[in-house]
């Protein structure tokens, strides 16, 4: 169910369009940013509280709203063009030729050969593998805290095209889902958005209690949830026009 759209202005003149959606959630209610506006999504229960809520955190939209427009990843894949793999820039080589990829850590170069240099097929290319370098990463984190002596039993892990969260947990089913994306930021960061979730399936709401578990599996937690907070939204949308089908990695 949908509300009358309303609207927020920034200092510079700019409006925010805002999208209001009633649907049951686990919170109270949850405010999305994109550079396009803002997303609340509230419960049934709070229908008339819809600008009071809004008012309440105009602030924050108007400050995220203006940092989302200016902080999109450039979106034109060219030879030489800059990318960022597991918190690393890299530099983006394409060259005509047999299809090939070759990951030079040591000059931080991503080398592309492909026949056809068409821009389309360049970011086709490069977001398979991204995806399949991100299904190796989330093997390896699934066999240290989930196979064997690890801490937590997990029926399923997938990997999925997400365009606005990092990651899902189905505590019902034990089934852990992440955003193939996160293997552009730093390994420590892909780490904690696993136990994040994994988490849930000991403490499921997002109170003191998680928290603090989430602290003990995971320790400095609250610095890597800010620096999610902080560069993510690029990394939400970078190669994100087309979407992958989701993969069981476990």
């Amino acid at each position: 169910m949908k509300l009358p759209a309303a609207t927020l202005s920034t200092d510079n003149g700019l409006d925010i369009p805002v999208e209001i959606n009633v649907r049951h959630i686990r919170s109270r209610y949850r405010i999305t940013i994109s550079e396009k506006g803002a997303r609340l999504t509230i419960s049934p229960s709070l229908v008339t509280e819809s600008e009071k809520i809004l008012r309440k955190h105009a602030g924050w939209i108007r400050k995220h709203y203006q940092s989302m427009r200016n902080s999109v990843l450039d979106s034109n894949l060219v030879d030489g063009s800059v990318i960022f793999f597991k918190g690393e820039r890299l530099t983006l080589g394409i060259s005509e030729g047999d299809n090939a990829v070759s990951y030079d850590a040591g000059r931080d170069v991503l080398q592309f050969c492909v026949p056809d240099k068409d821009p389309e097929n360049v970011r086709d290319r490069l977001r398979l593998w991204y995806f399949s370098q991100s299904a190796n990463f989330a093997k390896i984190l699934g066999a240290r805290w989930c196979c064997g002596s690890g801490k937590f039993r997990i029926d399923r892990l997938v990997l999925k095209d997400m365009g606005t969260r990092w990651g899902t947990c189905c505590s019902r089913q034990r089934i852990i889902t992440l955003n193939w994306r996160l293997i552009l930021a730093p390994d420590e960061i892909y780490e904690y958005v696993l136990l994040h979730e994994l988490a849930h399936l000991k403490v499921p709401r997002h109170g003191k209690d998680f928290w603090d578990y989430l602290e003990t599996i995971s320790p400095g937690a609250s610095v890597k949830r800010s620096w999610l907070n902080k560069n993510g939204y690029p990394i939400l949308h970078f190669l994100s026009e087309r979407r992958l089908s989701p993969e069981r990695i476990m």
